[in-house]
């Protein structure tokens, strides 16, 4: 295994040998593997994937010597970005990250515009990704929103962390708590205003209901009192006139 001692050995004798490029490239693999930053991802189990897909030596080894130049400049930026995503998941920005967002280990501009919109978020968030599976913040299969989740929850849910994990089942999610703290005020202003309106209905059919019934009663003593003042109509037609109002009356109450 390479020692510092190595490495200090092969710069050494690199400079004094600068047009042998098999012995810089060779000098700046040693200069990497001894790295703090390299050591971390090497030996980090949660960086066990990235590590064997990027920056494995064997990989790393068939780079040319410009690109093992920019490997050295940028790894320190790689391990606080990888931290970055992970810490993400739980609390920060990860219900922002998309595809496009995923990271080029081996440019550093796009690894600054990573580290950027990281550093943009700092909310708490649910989610059901794992420290050892970080990367699947980035796929498109990952949920990030949890607006078409609301209509699937319990009508009396007050925890949504167990409300998305019970409809979303094994489907990876990171889900904003602002986010569904902002969907549940929405929800309680449409159902207060849909009460409000009820509310209001329910007065007007009530006033409307008593006119009609006041009419209805007026209605029925006219017989009565147009043959007590007119004395033209005998009982017999007081009680039919009386009986075609009430059924008239029952008519207007319940048509309107």
């Amino acid at each position: 295994m390479s020692t510092e001692k190595t490495a200090d050995l092969l710069t050494l004798v690199s400079a004094c040998l600068p047009d042998h490029k098999q012995l810089k490239h060779d000098s700046l693999l040693e200069d990497i593997e001894v790295m703090g930053a390299y050591q971390d991802l090497a030996h980090q189990p949660v960086f066990r994937e990235v590590y064997e897909r990027y920056f494995h030596m064997e990989r790393l080894d068939k780079m040319e010597t410009d690109q093992l130049e920019e490997m050295k400049r940028i790894l320190p930026k790689v391990t606080v970005c990888l931290r970055g995503i992970v810490t993400s998941l739980q609390k920060g920005a990860g219900p922002t990250l998309t595809e496009e967002d995923m990271p080029d280990f081996y440019n550093e501009n796009k690894v600054d515009k990573l580290l950027e919109k990281l550093a943009s978020g700092n909310g708490d968030n649910y989610t059901n990704i794992t420290p050892d599976h970080f990367m699947d913040i980035f796929s498109k299969d990952t949920l990030k929103s949890g607006r078409e989740l609301f209509g699937r929850f319990q009508v009396d849910e007050d925890d949504f962390g167990k409300a998305i994990q019970s409809v979303m089942n094994s489907q990876p999610y990171c889900i904003s708590r602002d986010e569904m703290a902002h969907l549940e005020s929405e929800y309680q202003n449409a159902v207060n205003e849909v009460s409000s309106r009820a509310g209001f209905f329910r007065q007007g059919l009530a006033r409307r209901l008593t006119k009609k019934l006041v009419c209805c009663i007026f209605a029925c003593m006219m017989p009565a009192l147009v043959a007590s003042m007119t004395g033209t109509m005998n009982s017999a037609m007081i009680e039919m006139s009386r009986t075609l109002i009430v059924i008239a009356s029952i008519i207007f109450i319940i048509g309107g």
